[in-house]
């Protein structure tokens, strides 16, 4: 049987509350502990969230439920 390479989505969102380098580390690595999430990149000044994963693992929801779990805002 064939091994398929997953699908991965890239999205980017808005995350409201990030104010420095420590916040942007804290969204970082509580997404790299979530299944499916291959990379994130947040930019505090840019108020944004760049991430890639899979979402035959893992969903958008997922994602923002543990962004805001640890007291940031995310907006669609």
């Amino acid at each position: 049987m064939e091994e398929r390479e997953p699908h991965i989505a890239n999205v980017r969102l808005t995350v409201d509350g990030m104010d420095c380098g420590g916040c942007e580390r804290n969204i970082e690595f509580a997404l790299a502990t979530v299944e499916g999430v291959v990379r994130s990149k947040a930019d505090h000044t840019a108020r944004s969230l760049e991430l890639s994963f899979d979402p035959s693992v893992t969903s958008e929801a997922e994602i923002r439920r543990v962004i805001e779990e640890i007291g940031y805002r995310v907006s669609s």
